[in-house]
């Protein structure tokens, strides 16, 4: 390849432009917020209202073919991450400092070409060399801009570049599109088992189960002579427990004979900032032998006939989430259950034939989700490789747009490290 390596600053319609600091105010002209820049694109819906008017803005706004790069950012990564602004009928609105304008000569850089060398190794190098650091953010100034170099061929080749390119990303698009279609099929029919768990006569769940609250930990139960295994409600999430991080507190051994978890109990969230997190509840495996509960988490030991599996199933429901959050208090906030209240609900319980079955159903659904879901992150992994390997490939000279691309990509991808966005 013999491409001239050209520094930014001899390829632009106009010097590179720091962006102005502006405060807020109700009204004000639309000024970019920095995370408009997390696409290929400019997002120009992501703005916030700056205090000048018009006419006051119209140094610092964008037009259609602008790149703006990020100036600082917490992740060395991110740093000088950019995007082109795309056309628009409406008013484009205009950058703050924390970008950098870059205004391409049209007769020497094509802005879809800058725009994909700009994420090629060589030029990501190349940022990162010049990066500094302070207080946490990592930052690049107009200086070290200006002077990065980018491959440069003729008008001509730059058009076919980018139509090659635009080619295999939109191959690897529709990939990563079916994949997400088919995850999100598969989590609406998991709603929708959901939704319809909930059959059978509705019954007291002091029917058909035990409530516990669970043990305050305080300063006289630091672990001493009797530590005990203690769940909090870290160790509950969204997905199940989180057993990695154990805390232990002094409990006597009638503490434990009372209030030790058993396998099957389901434990439930008190309170939570979110009212659509209030109740959140896992199913205790038993893996810890004499595990206690901290006060916030309400234990709920099922009965014989109601499968422990059933009721976290029915719990999570839509219809039991409504109720969950009907009865939840706020104060400052926060939405608190209470053994109590949980005592007021009632759920439908079925015959155990029919729990078993609506068991069975949902975590067969419930499988092909996490299968497809880790389907998903290996595609968007092996995605992103391919991306970068068709940029390293298309800036060094070697993509030709004939089939034999796929093999050039394939052996840059695998010779690649991972690298994290």
């Amino acid at each position: 390849m013999s491409w001239r390596q050209v520094p930014l600053c001899d390829l632009l319609a106009e010097p590179l432009s720091n962006g102005r600091s502006v405060q807020t105010r109700v009204g004000g002209y639309p000024v970019l917020r920095l995370n408009a820049l997390t696409g290929r694109s400019v997002n120009l819906a992501e703005t916030k209202p700056g205090a000048w008017t018009q006419s006051e803005a119209a140094r610092w706004q964008v037009a259609p073919g602008d790149f703006l790069i990020s100036r600082g950012n917490g992740s060395l990564a991110l740093l000088g991450r950019g995007a082109l602004v795309p056309d628009s009928t409406n008013p484009l609105p205009a950058f703050p400092d924390t970008m950098v304008r870059i205004r391409p000569n049209p007769d020497k850089l094509i802005p879809r070409f800058l725009s994909f060398a700009w994420e090629s190794p060589s030029v990501r190098h190349q940022i990162e060399s010049a990066a500094r650091t302070t207080a946490g953010i990592f930052k690049i100034n107009q200086g070290h801009v200006s002077l990065i170099r980018l491959p440069i061929p003729e008008l001509a080749e730059q058009r076919r570049i980018v139509e090659i390119i635009e080619d295999h990303f939109s191959c690897l698009d529709a990939g990563e599109r079916s994949i997400a279609a088919g995850l999100e099929k598969v989590e609406a029919m998991v709603a929708v088992a959901l939704a319809a768990a909930g059959t059978g006569p509705m019954t007291p769940l002091i029917q058909t189960a035990d409530i516990q609250g669970g043990i305050q930990k305080t300063p006289a139960r630091a672990p001493r002579e009797h530590p005990r295994p203690f769940l909090r409600v870290a160790n509950v999430t969204a997905e199940g427990l989180d057993l990695d991080e154990i805390h232990y507190v002094e409990a006597s051994d009638d503490e434990v004979a009372r209030l030790s978890l058993r396998a099957g109990d389901l434990l439930v969230v008190e309170g939570n900032g979110s009212p659509s997190q209030i109740g959140r509840a896992a199913v205790w495996d038993g893996s810890i032998e004499g595990c206690l509960h901290q006060n916030h988490l309400i234990r709920v030991r099922p009965r014989e006939g109601l499968l422990p599996e059933y009721l976290e199933i029915v719990w999570n429901s839509p219809i039991a989430r409504r109720r969950l959050s009907q009865v939840a208090s706020s104060s400052s906030g926060l939405h608190t259950l209470s053994v109590r209240k949980l005592s007021q609900l009632s759920f439908p319980v079925p015959s155990v034939a029919d729990q078993s079955a609506v068991v069975s159903y949902i975590q067969e659904l419930r499988q092909q989700s996490r299968r497809l879901t880790n389907e998903l992150l290996r595609a968007r992994t092996r995605s992103t490789s391919l991306r970068r390997a068709i940029l390293a490939a298309a800036f060094s000279g070697r993509l030709t747009g004939s089939a034999s691309d796929a093999d050039r990509i394939e052996e840059l991808a695998s010779a690649a490290p991972p690298r994290a966005d």
